[in-house]
């Protein structure tokens, strides 16, 4: 049923794309293997797994060869936080078809590193084809926590190299140090080169307190990936020491068999933190580009990037260049907090779009993008990209192809609050410009409301989108809708060029 109202939707949008590139084809599986569905480590007090929920998938692709693409997500979702541990889908055939691999993350997967939980997947493929895969690895109380990479000798069919990047014992009243968010990216201009960045939650005693919240209230207290810190139970104003929240860095010249030391490369301030760090890399200077959402003190959030010459051994200071108003989503939990950027291969122009509420007066998120064309210093005035229907839109991802066209998908609900009935969009540009298409159905409107529950619905704090080259690929979680026994699943389409 799901696959037959597909095909009627996407039939009654396809008359209004403007543009000349359009999705092609149908809506192709890509989460086709659960191998975790017997594993019963990772449990704690409270906490429910979804089994065969997939969420938060991440992708990218080969720059050596456009039809190899690469992503991972987290399978069997935990309401606390995490998963059994994250997946990894291939395809060398541009996204027709995948292969499943188990990602050596947690105890559930073959081989994997001593710790009950995974999340926040990551993937890269190297311009020598070496692929990347990393994540956060920690425990169902999470006082052991850890960043840890792998590659692939063969695209991602296998794992190797199996490294903890950094790994801490935490604080067992406040649950710091906590390493979360992290990404990989790599070098497209040298081989065996790649680098991670992550925010990691740090106490600071004797600076003051913090007030501890309920768990997923506020993002500067909580890990974003949903950890749930010790004694989430405890009172709302319990008193906790300090923190801050700096961009730690790390990066490897040996294809991922070690890493150095990681250090932090973003200083934040007593009781502030970056998150959603996101690299991109200018392939005609090499310069690298960390952006994030800096978190103050008094809550506010703000659109930051630091920058480097040297691969990673010198960084900028912070430039923060745009206010992020973000109000969220009731009882949905999105992208709010996490910015995407992007950059264009030949020109070097950035990109870069965001849940924003200024378009509605502060009444509900839509989906925001800017531009700079100089190296970031300057951003053009942000631009709302989703169509204007009075409901939220969110989670977007943003990508630039070879002919200079930039892509952004995005969910839309319906009409909230009478149902959870949620839209995923694509819109492109013509050009080398903002103006974008209509908004394109990627896939059958789904219900929200059927996801799991992790800090609301939940069906990832990101999705993926990628530009190899003429072509986009969205790569996307929607739910199966009234399916307890398999309730997400992750898809992908792509783009084809109709200029001809």
């Amino acid at each position: 049923m799901r696959r037959l109202l597909s095909v009627v939707a996407l039939l009654g949008v396809a008359l209004i794309v403007t543009t000349g590139t359009a999705l092609a084809g149908g809506p192709v599986l890509v989460s086709k293997v659960n191998p975790y569905a017997g594993c019963k480590v990772g449990a704690a007090k409270g906490a429910t797994n979804y089994l065969n929920a997939e969420v938060e998938p991440f992708l990218t692709y080969d720059p050596s060869s456009h039809s190899h693409l690469l992503s991972a997500w987290q399978q069997d979702r935990w309401t606390d936080g995490g998963a059994h541990g994250l997946v990894a889908g291939s395809s060398f055939d541009g996204g027709r078809s995948w292969n499943d691999s188990a990602l050596p993350f947690s105890k559930c997967a073959p081989g994997g590193v001593n710790y009950e939980r995974a999340s926040d997947p990551g993937t890269a493929i190297g311009r020598d084809g070496n692929s990347y895969a990393i994540a956060i690895s920690f425990d169902a109380d999470s006082i052991r926590n850890a960043v840890v990479a792998a590659t692939s000798p063969n695209g991602g069919r296998s794992w190797t190299n199996v490294v903890p990047i950094i790994q801490d014992v935490a604080n067992p009243l406040t649950g710091d140090p906590f390493n979360d968010k992290e990404l990989i990216f790599a070098d497209p201009t040298r081989g065996r080169t790649a680098y991670a960045v992550w925010d990691r939650l740090e106490d600071v005693p004797g600076a003051g307190n913090r007030v501890r919240q309920p768990a997923g209230d506020m993002p500067a207290l909580q890990s974003q990936s949903g950890a749930a810190r010790p004694n989430t139970a405890a009172p709302a104003q319990a008193q906790l020491p300090a923190f801050t929240g700096p961009t730690f860095f790390s990066r490897t010249t040996d294809g991922g068999k070690t890493w150095q030391t990681a250090r932090p490369i973003v200083k934040t301030g007593v009781n502030e933190q970056t998150i959603g760090n996101y690299m991109v890399i200018d392939p005609r200077t090499d310069r690298l580009y960390d952006f994030f959402d800096y978190i103050t003190a008094d809550g506010s959030s703000h659109l930051g990037f630091v920058t480097s010459t040297d691969r990673g051994d010198h960084w900028t200071k912070p430039t923060l260049f745009q206010d992020l108003r973000s109000v969220g989503v009731p009882h949905v939990r999105t992208g709010d907090i996490i910015p995407i950027p992007t950059i264009d291969r030949e020109t070097g122009w950035l990109y870069i779009v965001w849940q924003d509420s200024r378009f509605s007066g502060g009444k509900y998120d839509e989906i925001a993008i800017s531009r700079s064309t100089d190296g970031g210093r300057h951003w053009s005035e942000p631009q709302r990209v989703n169509q204007p229907t009075g409901q939220s839109a969110f989670t977007a991802t943003v990508a630039v192809n070879s002919d200079g066209k930039v892509g952004v998908t995005y969910y839309q609900l319906q009409s909230y609050p009478r149902t959870y009935m949620t839209d995923y969009f694509m819109k492109v540009t013509s050009g080398r410009n903002l103006h974008f298409s209509d908004s394109e159905m990627v896939d059958a409107p789904f219900d929200m409301a059927d996801a799991p529950v992790a800090g609301g619905f939940f069906v990832g704090d990101y999705e993926g989108l990628v530009a190899p080259g003429e072509s986009f690929h969205p790569l996307y979680v929607t739910t199966n809708s009234g399916n307890t026994v398999n309730p997400t699943d992750v898809w992908t389409r792509s783009t084809q060029d109709n200029r001809d």
